[in-house]
């Protein structure tokens, strides 16, 4: 069962947006387009894809449930949990975001929280996908690694869904345990002044300008 007030994980009525399928008319005339479709949230329009497309298309809440069986069938402590939901793009853009407050790990002066992010969308521009990872308490800045990412579809969002299995939770969980010991040779590696102002001067430093190509201060 998930320890938790039922309310932290469902998603709220303003997000749990069901799209409204209108079907495309050609300019001009009465002819209907048979194979697309067109999505609108109330008045606000969110995107035009095929039938299919739209046929496969798993709603909002039901990928909050996906996520929430995932996490029940793990039988994973909810009860100190933060949870954030955010729509894009009239609803075209779906993200949750929860924070496990209470599966944390400690790394010298560092304490990180596990956090799941997940992704999906009705207008095919985000894939259906989620993953997790640390987040370090402090300053809120994540850490990756293949270990966590558990599955990305195609933003297609056709016939094969996403689902969390326990044995996935499992595996984020165990690779997040071991973060310290990824870390530790990380930290005794000596890096040089000069070779850290080459790395920032060709990647997030440049300021890419046609007129004016440069490099930040």
């Amino acid at each position: 069962m998930l320890n938790t007030t039922e309310s932290k994980l469902q998603i709220n009525a303003q997000n749990d947006i069901v799209p409204i399928r209108k079907q495309i008319q050609t300019v001009g005339d009465e002819v209907l387009i048979e194979d697309k479709v067109a999505l609108f949230n109330g008045d606000h329009y969110i995107a035009t894809m095929s039938k299919k497309a739209a046929d496969n298309l798993r709603t909002y809440g039901a990928f909050v449930s996906m996520l929430n069986e995932g996490m029940q069938q793990y039988s994973m402590d909810t009860s100190n949990i933060s949870v954030k939901d955010e729509v894009h793009e009239n609803g075209g853009k779906f993200m949750r975001v929860v924070d496990f407050n209470d599966i944390k790990v400690k790394f010298m002066q560092d304490e990180m929280i596990l956090r799941l992010w997940a992704w999906t969308a009705y207008n095919l521009k985000w894939a259906e996908q989620f993953i997790f990872g640390p987040i370090v308490i402090i300053c809120t800045n994540g850490l990756f690694h293949g270990a966590w990412k558990i599955r990305g579809m195609s933003k297609k969002n056709w016939t094969i869904k996403a689902s969390l299995k326990a044995d996935d939770i499992s595996n984020a969980i165990e690779a997040f345990s071991s973060i310290p010991e990824m870390l530790e040779p990380m930290v005794k590696r000596n890096v040089k002044p000069d070779t850290v102002k080459h790395l920032f001067e060709n990647t997030i430093a440049q300021i890419k300008d046609e007129i004016y190509p440069r490099v930040s201060d």
